[in-house]
C-alpha cells in the first residue's frame, strides 16, 4: 500500500505539471491575441443568450482528457508492477553523510545461528558498511542494516530464557575469547571506515548476548562509536540492553519483541516497548555481565 500511495503521489505531481503547462500555453496564446476579442473562449449564438464552447476548445478538452487517461493507466501499471511484481526491491533509506545504504526488509525475521567452535570470522570489505548517525556527540549511532542486521542464538527462545539468558552468569559461558574478537574488531573497523577513539569503541553485539544474540556471527557484530567524552567502552546502548533484559526476564515484554526493537533501532527500543525511560546520568556504570 505504501508503494501504491507513492505512485499515486507521483501521478498527482505529473498531472499538476501537465495542467500548469497547458494553462501557461493558453495564457501565452491569449496574450498573442490568437483568440480574438472574445479571448475568454465563448462565442454567442445569434438571437440567443446562451453561450457555446468553440470547436478549438473542444479539441483542447479532448486532448487533455486523453493525456490524463493515458497518464493514469500508465502510472497505475507502473505502481502495480513495482509494488507486486516479483522483481520488487526494498526502498533506499538515508543513512549518514556518505549517502544511502540499502535497508533490510521491514519486519524481516532475524537470522539464527548455532554457536560452534569459535574462530576469527571474515568481515565485510573495507568501507562497505556505513553508520547511521542519530546524534554522534551522544553516541547515538546505528549500524549498517545490511552489514549488521542482528542474528539470534538458536539456543535462546522464549521457552528457554530461564535456563539461558535469565540465569546469572550464563552469557560468560558463550562469550568468544578476546583472541578471536580482537582480530575481528580490527577488520570490522575497516569495514565501517572507523577512525575514532579505539579505546572507547566497543566491538558490540547488535543483538546482545543477554537478549539471545549470536556470539560470533559477523552479521551481529560491529565497531560501535562511543559518545564524546567517554573514557571506556561502556555506553548508552548497554543501559538499553540491561533494561530490555530485565523486562524479558520479568515477563513484561516477550523475547521476540525485545529482539526486534533493539535490532531495528536501539535508540528508540525502550520507547517502542513502552518501558520506563532510562537515566543517562551514569554512562560509565558497569553494564550487566551479559551485555553486548
Amino acid at each position: 500500500m505504501l508503494c501504491l500511495a507513492q505512485e499515486i503521489q507521483k501521478l498527482r505531481e505529473q498531472l499538476a505539471a501537465r495542467l500548469l503547462d497547458r494553462r501557461a500555453d493558453r495564457l501565452e496564446r491569449k496574450d498573442r491575441g490568437e483568440h480574438g476579442a472574445l479571448s475568454c473562449g465563448f462565442t454567442p449564438h445569434a438571437n440567443k443568450t446562451e453561450y457555446q464552447i468553440p470547436d478549438h476548445h473542444k479539441d483542447q478538452h479532448a486532448m487533455n482528457t486523453h493525456i490524463v487517461r493515458s497518464a493514469i493507466l500508465a502510472l497505475l501499471g507502473v505502481a502495480l508492477a513495482g509494488c507486486a511484481g516479483p522483481g520488487h526491491t526494498a526502498a533506499q533509506n538515508p543513512t549518514d553523510a556518505k549517502g544511502s545504504t540499502p535497508t533490510a526488509s521491514p519486519g524481516a525475521p532475524l537470522a539464527t545461528d548455532t554457536p560452534g567452535p569459535y574462530k576469527v570470522e571474515a568481515q565485510p570489505p573495507a568501507d562497505s558498511c556505513h553508520y547511521r548517525v542519530v546524534d554522534a556527540a551522544a553516541g547515538r549511532v546505528l549500524p549498517d542494516p545490511v552489514c549488521t542486521p542482528g542474528v539470534r542464538n538458536s539456543a535462546v527462545t522464549q521457552a528457554t530464557i530461564h535456563e539461558t539468558i535469565c540465569t546469572s552468569g550464563w552469557t560468560k559461558t558463550i562469550r568468544p575469547p578476546e583472541a578471536v574478537t580482537g582480530a575481528e574488531k580490527q577488520s570490522n573497523a575497516k569495514s565501517y571506515g572507523f577512525h575514532g577513539d579505539w579505546k572507547t569503541a566497543e566491538y558490540d553485539h547488535l543483538l546482545s548476548l543477554e537478549l539471545g544474540g549470536a556470539p560470533n556471527d559477523p552479521k551481529n557484530l560491529w565497531v560501535e562509536p562511543n559518545r564524546a567524552g567517554a573514557t571506556g567502552v561502556n555506553n548508552t546502548k548497554d543501559l538499553v540492553e540491561n533494561a530490555l533484559h530485565a523486562a524479558v526476564c520479568k515477563g513484561t515484554v516477550t523475547l521476540d519483541a525485545a529482539q526486534k526493537a533493539i535490532t531495528t533501532d536501539w535508540t528508540t527500543a525502550v520507547l517502542t516497548l513502552g518501558l520506563p525511560s532510562i537515566s543517562a546520568s551514569d554512562h560509565e556504570a558497569p553494564a550487566d555481565s551479559g551485555n553486548g
